[in-house]
């Protein structure tokens, strides 16, 4: 019976022995998991420079509007106006000849126009819906990217057309301003003088709603009124204390920062109808920095046109 239970006690130490190794094996089991589980890293390059996969699908973008792109185009002779798919946003002031036109979409808001020529245009700056007509002509189309409370801002050198959803024709000459609203309506904003009174906004109706404006467009005059009312509206008063004068201080304001907003996009308008170095100026001027600050800036005066 001795030596039985000695030769069995070898035995148990064995058993016991190779229990634990099962037991640590089963235990580092789900660490195995976890780690395969795990992404691999990317590879990286002998500099050292590469970024993981994880990383790279982490790092922010910086996503830039879309804005308006190029349709479809007409009557352009090859390399004479922006072709199909061009994103006009970043193209700037472009000219198209007589008998060319652009079919327009803006590629957030799915809006539809059509520039047509002879003309300059400015379209969908900062991808924002505003195009600035300096001259020529533009038809809008109704429904698509209409929405509740957007409106679209078309700025000329002698007015401002907005519109929430309208199919209208704006042409534009030297002198003249003409607006043809055939469906909707759109909203015809005059530029008030120095010294004088706002005019009341003009709404032109469908079917056969029209209006014109009427003047001279002098470029200087026009920065000159934009500089004004921007800082009357960046500059207000202390408010009432009275909450009726308080109320109707508050609309007074809000009704500055936009006719300060409007004249500014007319004062842009008009210098869409300068050459390269006094349109420069005059939009140093329009941005609130001093002409020195841009490269390539002139002080030379265009013809009718003080700085």
């Amino acid at each position: 019976m001795k030596l039985r239970a000695a030769a069995s006690l070898p035995a148990l130490l064995l058993g016991a022995s190779l229990s634990l190794c099962a037991c640590r094996r089963q235990e580092s089991v789900p660490h195995r998991a976890a780690t395969d589980a795990a992404p691999p890293q990317a590879a990286v390059s002998s500099s050292g420079s590469a970024p993981s996969t994880a990383a790279s699908r982490s790092a922010p973008v910086t996503a830039l509007p879309n804005g308006c792109r190029v349709l479809g185009v007409k009557g352009v002779k090859s390399g004479a106006a922006p072709s199909v798919g061009t994103r006009l946003t970043e193209l700037g002031w472009f000219e198209l000849a007589d008998g060319a036109a652009l079919a327009v979409k803006h590629g957030d808001t799915l809006r539809e126009f059509e520039l047509i020529g002879p003309g300059r245009f400015l379209a969908c700056p900062g991808g924002d819906e505003t195009v600035l007509v300096a001259s020529g002509s533009l038809t809008t189309t109704a429904g698509p990217g209409a929405r509740a409370g957007a409106v679209v801002t078309l700025a000329t050198p002698l007015g401002v057309i907005e519109y929430p959803d309208a199919e209208l024709r704006l042409e534009v000459a030297a002198s003249k301003l003409s607006l043809a609203v055939k469906q909707g309506q759109a909203t015809l904003v005059r530029l008030a003088k120095r010294g004088t009174a706002a005019p009341n906004p003009e709404s032109v109706r469908a079917p056969a709603g029209h209006a014109e404006l009427r003047g001279e467009v002098n470029t200087a005059e026009l920065v000159q009124r934009c500089e004004e009312l921007r800082a009357d509206a960046g500059s207000p008063a202390s408010a009432p204390s009275d909450a009726t004068e308080r109320a109707r201080w508050a609309v007074a304001r809000m009704q500055a920062r936009r006719d300060a907003r409007l004249a500014c996009e007319v004062a842009r308008a008009a210098t869409g109808r300068l050459a390269e170095a006094e349109r420069s100026r005059f939009e140093a001027q329009l941005l609130g920095r001093a002409a020195s600050e841009r490269p390539g800036a002139t002080t030379s005066h265009a013809s009718g046109n003080r700085p």
